[in-house]
């Protein structure tokens, strides 16, 4: 059953937004569902006054903020809110990453461990999982990963890198403090 709906202009009989009984809200729909705001080309707008103060959507469930999204002029924020509550980014309705409540990061990984746990599935042969790329091949240039373990003001260095070589080649460096 409708219980909210508005028409454009005096007397228009053009429908242009309605609450249905459950709950759903159409923009531009007599058939708004809970995946719908309107039909293909419309936009849902969220405007402030003042870019300092920004525009804020709150997302809630049986009354309960679960999180939002907020922007001003010089943030954009995605926050879930809810002890326990993950973000999730899905491509093709399939989980891709997800930050869990404790700030781990998982790509192909649903519970990620550590900071950042990626993991890949390497039935197709594929096994790479992690790309570091430079593409400057000038000789003496760098590409790696470091490892740092730091007490107080005193850190222990560990590096594993590419580095270009005169022959337009990579050698591998193991290197250490």
């Amino acid at each position: 059953a409708e219980v909210f709906r508005v028409f454009g202009g005096t007397g228009g009989t053009s429908e242009y937004m309605r609450v249905t009984g459950s709950g759903n809200l159409g923009l531009g729909t007599s058939t708004p569902d809970s995946y719908n705001l309107g039909s293909t080309g419309k936009v849902l707008a969220i405007n402030s006054i003042s870019s300092s103060v920004g525009s804020l959507l709150n997302m809630e469930t049986a009354g309960a903020k679960r999180g939002y999204l907020f922007a001003n002029d010089s943030n954009l924020v995605l926050s879930a809110v809810h002890t326990g509550i993950p973000l999730i980014f899905n491509t093709e309705d399939t989980e891709r990453m997800r930050i869990t409540s404790a700030g781990n990061v998982g790509i192909g990984e649903a519970v990620p461990l550590v900071p950042l746990h990626i993991s890949k599935d390497s039935a197709s042969g594929e096994n790479i999982a992690l790309l570091l790329d430079n593409n400057n091949t000038t000789a003496g240039n760098e590409i790696g990963i470091l490892f740092r373990s730091m007490v107080g003001s005193t850190n222990t260095d560990f590096e594993v890198f590419g580095k270009a070589n005169a022959a337009n080649d990579m050698d591998l460096v193991f290197q250490s403090d």
